[in-house]
């Protein structure tokens, strides 16, 4: 696990030096920001995440991070991204509006998510759009049961 993680850190390394857009290095923020969240290092996810948020503006690629948090956003949330002009600043203050003690320089949230998308994804794959299906959208939302019965 910490050499698959050691070599996507530096593959994003690698693609950092050689991006050639402002948007590319944006995505490339926010990949290492979910790799880093996975490798239990929220401080430096965080960063990255906020960062790769400012720079990515309409791009594309911030559709894709829509996906990532669409299944905690709320209706009038989903709405109002439709119609924002900057889908990065838009995203990006989603996500600090979910951080539970904005005073540190981590989102917990954010890494929280992250752990659970890919719980999600492992556990209740679906050939869906989004990796997942129902049961992950819960998990995704609320996270591990606190009690969890059995039926025999």
């Amino acid at each position: 696990m910490k050499t698959c993680i050691a070599m996507i850190s530096l593959l994003l390394a690698a693609q950092i030096a050689f991006s050639q857009t402002p948007g590319q290095s944006a995505i490339v923020q926010l990949k290492k920001a979910y790799t880093l969240a996975l490798a239990h290092q929220p401080i430096e996810a965080t960063t990255q995440l906020y960062a790769g948020l400012k720079a990515i503006g309409n791009n594309a690629y911030a559709d894709t991070v829509m996906k990532q948090i669409y299944d905690i956003m709320t209706k009038k949330e989903s709405r109002a991204y439709k119609k924002t002009s900057d889908k990065g600043v838009f995203l990006l203050k989603a996500w600090q509006s979910r951080d539970p003690s904005p005073a540190t320089p981590e989102n917990e949230r954010y890494v929280e998510h992250i752990f659970r998308l890919n719980h999600a994804r492992r556990f209740y794959s679906s050939p869906q759009p989004r990796g997942y299906d129902d049961r992950g959208m819960i998990w995704l939302r609320y996270g591990e049961p606190g009690v969890k019965l059995s039926l025999l």
